[in-house]
């Protein structure tokens, strides 16, 4: 009977079992396994040689555990060496990077929440997100700090000032604050009223 969800690592716990006791019978019963299972590849061509009565069973079994044993090594070398390259390959750049330098010219730092020194450089997808972002930190950074944001698929490069930055951030809407006020004369209302009169004299 096939085992088709048998592991490599689950077959040679079995070997060590009282089932392994007849190498003959054990063979039989995960005859399938080897000859079509993820093991195959190393273990069919000691089957075969089984069956054409080339090797005896016992040291049959012996060079089936040693091949399923060396296939695992095989496969846990392949994967290691395939996560090293995951983590040696080379991040995906965004369009947009930010740096900010410090008074001397070199890329300035800060503690981030995990207690570690990074570099503030950082990437987006967006100009806009960047320049936020390079306002935010030359706000926070000592007096004559700069920064640049480099646009990688232009090659371009601007240098932002942190003056630039404070002003973005600061700046003040334009328009009155208050509402203002009517410039006109009030009336009084005890204002004297002088009205033209006219006197006539009689002839003498």
């Amino acid at each position: 009977m096939t085992d088709r969800k048998m592991s490599p690592k689950g077959f040679l716990h079995k070997t060590t079992t009282k089932a392994a006791g007849s190498a003959l019978a054990f063979l039989a019963t995960y005859r399938d396994y080897l000859l079509t299972g993820e093991v195959a590849i190393a273990t069919s061509p000691i089957i075969a040689r089984l069956d054409a009565g080339e090797i005896m069973p016992t040291p049959a079994l012996e060079e089936v555990k040693n091949a399923v044993f060396a296939h695992m090594l095989a496969v846990d070398t392949l994967k290691a060496e395939a996560s090293i390259e995951r983590e040696q390959a080379p991040k995906k750049t965004k369009p947009h990077v930010g740096t900010i330098y410090d008074e001397t010219g070199a890329i300035a730092t800060r503690i981030n929440n995990d207690g570690d020194e990074e570099d503030l450089i950082k990437s987006f997808d967006l100009p806009q997100d960047c320049l936020r972002w390079i306002d935010r930190r030359l706000v926070e950074a000592a007096p004559r700090s700069y920064a640049t944001m480099d646009h990688v698929k232009t090659a371009q490069q601007e240098t932002i000032s942190r003056d630039e930055s404070h002003e973005r951030v600061f700046k003040v809407k334009s328009g009155a604050v208050c509402k203002p006020q009517t410039k006109s004369t009030p009336r009084l209302g005890f204002g004297v009223k002088a009205h033209p009169s006219k006197s006539t004299f009689s002839g003498c």
